[in-house]
């Protein structure tokens, strides 16, 4: 639920832990919370071929 206080706190601290290390996120998938489906979308974004492009959607 990427509406949520929940995930925006949590995407927020990502993104600030990255910056702290130099890092930017490129790329991003929201999923439905549930280990399977979080381990098939990390899959899905360390195999991509696709060139690393800004995430469409905006970062917060």
């Amino acid at each position: 639920m990427p509406d949520s206080s929940t995930h925006q706190q949590r995407e927020a601290g990502f993104l600030e832990g990255l910056l702290s290390l130099g890092q930017t996120c490129s790329v991003s998938e929201i999923g439905n919370y549930r280990y399977e489906d979080a381990c098939q979308a990390t899959r899905r974004l360390f195999s991509s071929s696709l060139p690393q492009t800004p995430s469409l959607r905006p970062m917060i």
